[in-house]
This record gives structure tokens, sequence and C-alpha cells, in this order.
């Protein structure tokens, strides 16, 4: 049983500037590349996800779908700080996350196309275990990657260290004894896309 209320704050509002044009409208087998996680994390056992996008984005890659089907699961939120760097996009989800009640959340990247909701259901089993642990998070061959959740309890360290492009990577590095990692061996689930090079390479991923 769960601890409590546990929010995926879903990051999508990043500029896309090293590839020209907005990323998460790409088509993906069949799927706007910004939809292919955010579906997956609502499959997911958490309890909300937060969509925390930029001021006037068109979100035409959100489906009417999953508007319909999850609208008690998806909120959207707009971040007027978004362009100054991803920490601010986090700290938008942050705080909506504690208005919400949020015992954790979970940290998600929306050029992620990979990831599993067994890899999001496993941050949240391990929390269940070890309800006391500042943070969990997915790792590779020792680097840690998103999705990574973090314990109620260090909000307020999140939200004072968070700073322009300082974000959940820059903490865990900072705070790197205090919390767990779940190590995968596969690095696909891990690929983010952030040239139009990249896009291409995963086109060709099945």
């Amino acid at each position: 049983m769960k601890p409590g209320k546990i929010v995926g704050i879903y990051l999508a509002a990043g500029n896309s500037s090293r590839f020209g044009s907005n990323k998460l409208e790409q088509i993906l087998h069949g799927q706007a590349l910004g939809s292919i996680a955010l579906k997956t994390a609502l499959q997911s056992k958490l309890d909300q996800i937060i969509v925390v996008t930029k001021p006037k984005d068109k979100l035409d890659w959100i489906t009417q779908q999953f508007q319909s089907l999850y609208k008690n699961k998806l909120i959207i939120t707009s971040c007027k700080r978004a362009q100054d760097g991803q920490a601010y996009s986090l700290m938008c989800g942050l705080k909506k996350s504690e208005q919400l009640g949020a015992q954790a959340i979970v940290v998600l990247l929306a050029d992620q196309p990979f990831i599993a909701s067994t890899m999001i259901d496993g941050l949240i089993k391990q929390f269940v275990q070890a309800v006391e642990i500042p943070f969990i998070a997915s790792s590779i061959k020792g680097i840690f990657h998103p999705p990574i959740l973090f314990h109620k309890k260090i909000f307020p360290l999140l939200l004072a260290e968070l700073s322009g492009d300082r974000g959940a990577h820059y903490f865990i590095k900072k705070h790197l004894h205090d919390g767990k990692f779940i190590h995968y061996t596969n690095p696909v689930p891990f690929i983010d896309i952030d040239t139009k090079e990249d896009f291409e390479c995963i086109c060709l991923i099945e």
C-alpha cells in the first residue's frame, strides 16, 4: 500500500533550441514524440501527472483522448519562467505537487520516449519499501537519469537549491550518498532527443 499520493512531474517546457522546432510535435511510430512518455506515465501507478509547459504552448501533442480518458489524473500547468532553465519548470511542478498534497514526486522528461511504466512503478515499489529514503533514481553504468523519485521531506531543499539549468541532476550529484539507485543495463529507455540527428536515429528503434 502506498504511503500517500505520488505525483509525476512531466517536464515539457523546453525550448527545443538544438532541434530547431518543437520536437514534442514530431511523429515517431505514428505518435507525437511528447505523447509517448506521457501515455507511459498515465498508465503507471502514479496518482496524478503534472505536465509543465511554456506559456502559450499549443500542446497539439497532448491528444484530446488523453485529456478525456485521464481527466482526473492529468494536470497541465504553465511555467512563466520556463525559458530561464529546466530548474524553473521543475520548481513549478514541485509547487503544484505540494498543493496536491504529494508524498513524493517522480520527475519525467517529455523527450524520453522509451521509458516503461515498469520503471516508474519500480521507483514507487522501492519507495513503499523504504519510505524515508530522500530520493530514488534510475541508473545505468553509474550515471543517473530520470525517472527519479523525490520524497516530500526534501521538497524545501530542492526548491532552495534549484536554479537555472541546475535541476534534479545537480541536486542528486550533491547528495549522492543520501539516496538509492535502481540499476539498469539497457541504455535505450534513457535516450532523450535533443537534435534532429537524435530523432533520425531513434526512428530506427522499434
